[in-house]
């Protein structure tokens, strides 16, 4: 009796789900046709290799950005979950994601700052009186100029 290899029972379904292998291929296919606003690359483990580092890095819009790629049921590790972490304190975009929907769908709501340039951005926190090196961090996420309204500073105040 043959029995079938197929990963749903009870389906009878010809094809088998997708791997990761072929997920990520997907993700990034999308990624170098269709986002022209950023650059991503695929990381390949080895035997040197940091445990837990994502799957997709790149930069969008200005942004790091780290994708970890998972079939829609799977789970994160310990060490996948902490560095995704860090990824975010640190202000990038890291996810778990499953399709190039997901990716899609984070891409859409990062946006794109429009008011100044890098050189600006420096210029103005060396210039700031509240950005000291302590607070250079704090301040980019408090002072609403940096992002929205041009050069005032206007950071939250305790």
């Amino acid at each position: 009796m043959h029995r079938s290899l197929n990963c749903f029972p009870g389906k009878n379904t010809e094809k088998s789900p997708l791997t990761e292998k072929k997920i990520q291929g997907n993700i990034l296919k999308y990624l170098k046709k269709t986002v022209k606003e950023g650059h991503f690359f695929k990381i390949h483990q080895g035997r040197y290799a940091q445990i837990g580092i994502a799957d997709i890095l790149g930069c969008f819009r200005g942004r790091f950005v780290a994708f970890e790629v998972k079939r829609p049921k799977g789970k994160l590790t310990v060490l996948q979950n902490l560095f995704l972490e860090k990824i975010r304190e640190a202000g990038g975009i890291a996810e778990k994601v499953c399709s190039v929907d997901d990716v899609k769908e984070i891409l859409e709501n990062v946006e794109t700052c429009t008011c100044i340039s890098r050189r600006k951005l420096y210029a103005h926190l060396k210039a700031c009186t509240c950005a000291s090196s302590k607070e250079v961090l704090a301040h980019v996420k408090a002072c609403t100029c940096v992002f929205k309204t041009g050069m005032e500073c206007r950071p939250d105040k305790e």
